[in-house]
């Protein structure tokens, strides 16, 4: 038989916040790249500086449509973790201690 550990559960809720900071970081470099990579190559050919100042504003735009983009992946992760934090909470504070008969 399978003894109940609250560890494991609050080792798979630090495991889910872990994944929600990847995936907002991902999304952000996903989406945040492209425009950097044009940045660069505008730097590279010498397009000027208002071809930069508006390339980068465009890195920068993508990045923050990236962390939108992620919004509810993540909070769906957290909310998860949250529900899995709750039971373990739900559970120590509901628990009897067994007694043994003497």
């Amino acid at each position: 038989m399978v003894a109940y550990d609250p560890e494991v559960i609050n080792s798979y809720a630090e495991s889910l916040y872990s994944l929600s900071r990847r995936i907002e970081i991902m999304m952000m470099l996903l989406f945040g790249l492209p425009g950097v990579a044009v940045l660069l190559l505008s730097l590279v050919l010498g397009l000027g500086a208002a071809a930069n100042l508006i390339f980068l504003a465009g890195a920068g735009l993508g990045a923050g449509l990236g962390k939108v983009a992620a919004k509810d992946a993540v909070f769906l992760l957290k909310l998860h973790a949250q529900t899995a934090l709750c039971q373990v909470q739900i559970e120590e504070n509901t628990r009897t201690e067994v007694r043994s008969n003497p």
